[in-house]
């Protein structure tokens, strides 16, 4: 037997929800084994586990994954191994420079910033999802005239 595979796509309304509940449910109820059930938070990961769990009794088969999660395990089922992930450090040192740079000594190096650093680095994945590039955010706050502070540490960062 061929390996099928399913995919539901968002934004779900109710009905969606429900009907992907249903088909794993069933699945599971089937003997399928490795299924994998995305979800878009660790919130909405236990809402899917918990509902199985209430029809079944277990989660055996179902696999239940957040986005965050879904590349590595698309990784483990393709056997496939990616680089490590050296690249966090790094992005973060660089973004954190960036700040001290940007905020003009507003920090001094004992100051830690790493609070600071992290939203920076979670927008910029934001807004690279977005495929906005640096050169497009400043193109963007240059258009508004003056830009505030932490935009213009934003882009430059």
């Amino acid at each position: 037997m061929t390996p099928r595979h399913l995919l539901f796509t968002g934004p779900f309304g109710s009905g969606a929800i429900d009907r992907a509940r249903d088909h794993a449910s069933q699945l599971s109820a089937g003997g399928a084994r490795g299924v994998l059930y995305v979800v878009p938070n660790g919130t909405a990961k236990r809402a899917v586990v918990a509902e199985l769990v209430r029809r079944r009794g277990a989660v055996f088969g179902v696999k239940v994954v957040t986005l965050a999660v879904l590349p590595r395990e698309l990784e483990r089922r393709a056997h496939v191994a990616s680089p490590p992930d050296a690249d966090a450090l790094f992005d973060e040192l660089v973004v954190e420079r960036a700040v001290r740079r940007g905020a003009e000594g507003a920090f001094d190096d004992a100051t830690p910033v790493r609070g600071l650093t992290g939203g920076m680095l979670r927008t910029i994945t934001a807004l690279a999802r977005d495929a906005v590039t640096p050169e497009s955010l400043r193109a963007a706050l240059g258009a508004r005239g003056a830009a505030p502070a932490g935009a213009t540490l934003l882009a430059a960062a």
